[in-house]
């Protein structure tokens, strides 16, 4: 028997290697496909909830261990106790198609009633938060995507200069309280479109919603 005799390729690999060999349709190939997966996972890439939110939340919720100093069976309220940690993942949940909807939660759960002198309902402001997170320095903390903004929201009046709302009209008024960031002796909105910048990556259009964030998710 002749051992020179070698095993032709299959008809498929033919093909692929034929495919592979046309360069631009094969480098587009490519292109489309990770582009598809991207769009696939733009919810844990590209979005305004947190990847992950670690969250105790100071005060004494029933099950959490506490000292009973009175032997009384039951927690009093100069007890100390301790403070249980929860995890939350709004952003899989996004992924999931809303498997995990029970772990989304209005404002107020993470004590966010008021923004920049603005009552908020509905959704937290994850970014807001992890600010204040940090600035609280507490064993709290969040995971934000890549980019975290998603196509829907005004992500312009987080800008603005916070005030005081004297008057709880949800807007400032001339002569209410504000921090002067940028030391100009006036208070400043952010309303108009913005040009690109390290934030905003291709900046915000009319209504002030993020651009590559809409780009990425019309494409999905």
């Amino acid at each position: 028997m002749n051992k020179n005799i070698t095993k032709s390729d299959s008809i498929l690999k033919k093909r692929i290697r034929r495919f592979k060999s046309i360069k631009r349709g094969y480098y587009s190939f490519i292109i489309l496909i990770s582009l598809y997966l991207l769009s696939f996972l733009s919810p844990i890439l590209v979005n305004s909830k947190a990847l992950l939110v670690c969250y105790a939340n100071q005060s004494y919720d029933q099950g959490e261990n506490y000292s009973d100093n009175n032997n009384n069976g039951q927690w009093d309220t100069e007890e100390s106790f301790q403070d249980r940690k929860n995890y939350y993942f709004p952003a899989l949940s996004d992924l999931l198609g809303g498997l995990f909807s029970n772990q989304y939660y209005e404002a107020s759960f993470f004590g966010q009633d008021s923004i920049k002198g603005k009552v908020k309902f509905g959704k937290p402001n994850y970014r807001i938060l992890q600010k204040t997170f940090k600035e609280q320095n507490s064993d709290n903390y969040i995971i934000m995507p890549l980019y975290p903004f998603d196509p829907l929201e005004e992500v312009l009046s987080e800008k603005d200069e916070s005030y005081s709302d004297l008057n709880n009209n949800n807007q400032y008024d001339s002569g209410e309280p504000f921090i002067d960031e940028n030391m100009n002796g006036e208070f400043d909105e952010y309303r108009p479109a913005t040009y690109p910048d390290f934030i905003n990556l291709l900046g915000t259009d009319n209504q002030g919603r993020d651009v590559l964030a809409r780009l990425i998710y019309g494409f999905k």
